[in-house]
């Protein structure tokens, strides 16, 4: 039977990888962002933020403090790589979620598998496309498998002329598997929008039911699993960041389910990939790369990364 030998999980915001002379830049983004969310879970403008921040904030922007950062971010990604290519998995089984890229309001799955022979990234600024291979036999098997057990899944064969990855996974293909590509299974979970995001429960759940269906797949197949997303952003939140990093390392699921839906949204929402993951992976141990907060602006606004991985 097949089985998950390893899990990974990394943060995939564009700070993860930009060169710490770039942040600054991205606090004019975050002025202009109308889908802040603030640490009680209320919609807020920039300024709002600002009023309310700490004055201990201004350390957290310093120029210095950018490139410590910024190197902490190289490292911890180069970590999860080498923990990825040491297990030499035969499959890779993704969970990430879409920020309106690929999908739309006309239609916003809550759960999706793709299972096209193979998954296309189209880059948004015109550049050259690619295809990746999907390792459609499990992809197929995990639906029916999913199916079977309560999951209302959608599927997904082809993509659309000049639909656009997820770029939860294209970072993957970017900056993860930059040395061999492995055949992937894509499962999207809409952490992100309202009013159809999975419960951290649900997610929890899915996770369980994924890793019974790679058990349950013919052959002697070596298995991965990745989550792609988070910690907290578009504010940093450390507060649940380190409930939802401590419950990982204590092997602790009720933590996990009972992380405040309320905190759970925005970038932040995405701590929702990192519950699936770990719901396939009970068995293992989850160790913690790094947690490097990445303040941008004096608001507090910024990506908190993580990096870590269960064996």
């Amino acid at each position: 039977m097949a089985n998950v030998v390893l899990a990974v999980a990394t943060s995939h915001s564009p700070q993860a990888t930009a060169p710490a002379e770039l942040w600054p830049a991205m606090e004019d983004r975050d002025k202009r962002n109308q889908g802040l969310i603030d640490l009680e879970g209320n919609a807020v403008s920039y300024e709002e933020l600002l009023e309310k921040a700490p004055e201990s904030i201004a350390k957290e922007i310093t120029p210095e403090v950018f490139a410590r950062r910024a190197a902490a971010n190289a490292q911890g990604l180069a970590r999860v790589r080498a923990e990825l290519e040491k297990a030499d998995p035969d499959i890779l089984i993704m969970f990430g979620d879409d920020q309106k890229a690929a999908y739309q309001n006309d239609n916003f799955p809550a759960l999706l598998i793709y299972r096209g022979s193979e998954y296309v990234d189209t880059p948004r600024n015109g550049g050259e496309a690619k295809s990746y291979p999907v390792e459609t036999n499990m992809a197929d098997h995990l639906i029916k498998h999913l199916t079977a057990n309560e999951f209302d899944i959608s599927n997904q064969e082809y993509q659309n002329e000049g639909q656009a990855m997820t770029g939860a996974f294209s970072f993957v293909y970017h900056h993860v598997m930059t040395n061999k590509i492995i055949p992937v299974v894509p499962i999207h979970i809409n952490t992100y929008f309202p009013p159809n995001q999975p419960t951290p429960k649900r997610c929890w759940d899915l996770g369980k039911a994924v890793q019974q269906g790679v058990e349950s797949f013919g052959g002697n197949k070596k298995v991965a699993v990745l989550a792609s997303g988070g910690l907290s952003h578009f504010v940093v939140d450390e507060e649940v960041d380190e409930m939802t990093l401590k419950a990982l390392r204590d092997g602790n699921k009720q933590g996990l389910i009972d992380l405040p839906l309320h905190r759970l949204d925005a970038g932040t929402s995405e701590i929702r990939n990192w519950i699936a993951t770990a719901g396939t992976v009970e068995d293992k141990k989850f160790h913690q790369i790094d947690y490097v907060p990445c303040y941008r602006s004096p608001a507090g606004t910024g990506c908190a990364m993580g990096f870590g991985y269960w064996k």
